[in-house]
């Protein structure tokens, strides 16, 4: 393969990355801004629950579940995941800084770090996954939003997790699909230096299409050079 082969190749798949993820994480961004016509983002407000960001953790944990996907794929091209058990296993054995990673949202003063303590701990024998606290709250929302009891012919409310779509839970998704993406365009940016390596081209620069950087969060995707 020619070095202007494998230059369309990488620009190719780069744009795809664009189209199939990257447009999708800053509409959902967007949407989350709208948000804030109504409630201000700012961790005063972080308990404050309502129906739109009910819509929008669902909405956004449905990317992370895609999104985390197409990052193990690049750490193991052979992983068969299935859910986040698998997703954390991959994740922390390839990439055990993802843990750390904070991400800054200067307009509002707040730093999130999305990805802490994920890994794995025992229970009674078991080994349980430990997943990011606004994932835990996706998970009862989606499951338990309300759970009941039956007595003498009436219901009652035993649980009810609809506080779980506050904004605290929102951002805290929304940071982290950020980082999966950014994680991944990074991966991927490493894989294409390897392959120009590997076709005899001994220095390159993978070139950074601009549009990756619109996102309120900094943790701005740089061009990279390559040797």
């Amino acid at each position: 393969m020619t070095y202007d082969e494998l230059v369309r190749k990488t620009e190719q798949e780069e744009l795809k990355f664009y189209h199939d993820f990257w447009k999708q994480y800053i509409e959902l961004e967007k949407l989350f801004l709208e948000t804030e016509k109504y409630v201000a983002i700012s961790d005063k407000n972080k308990n404050t629950y309502s129906i739109q960001y009910n819509i929008l953790l669902q909405a956004i944990c449905a990317e992370v579940d895609v999104v985390i996907k197409r990052l193990c794929y690049e750490y193991d091209s052979q992983a068969k995941v299935e859910d986040m058990k698998d997703y954390i296993h991959i994740i922390t054995l390839f990439d055990p800084f993802l843990k750390d990673t904070e991400v800054n949202l200067e307009l509002y003063g707040m730093s999130i770090s999305p990805w802490k303590n994920i890994g794995f701990r025992e229970v009674n024998g078991i080994e349980k996954p430990q997943c990011p606290y606004w994932w835990d709250g996706y998970i009862k929302l989606k499951h338990r939003r309300l759970t009941f009891s039956k007595s003498n012919n009436e219901f009652n409310i035993l649980e009810r997790n609809i506080q779980q779509a506050n904004q605290k839970n929102v951002l805290g998704a929304l940071a982290g699909l950020f980082v999966l993406e950014t994680r991944c365009l990074q991966k991927m940016r490493e894989r294409f230096c390897k392959e120009f390596q590997n076709n005899g081209f001994t220095s390159t620069t993978v070139e950074i299409c601009n549009r990756f950087n619109d996102s309120i969060f900094q943790e701005t995707i740089e061009t990279m050079e390559c040797f």
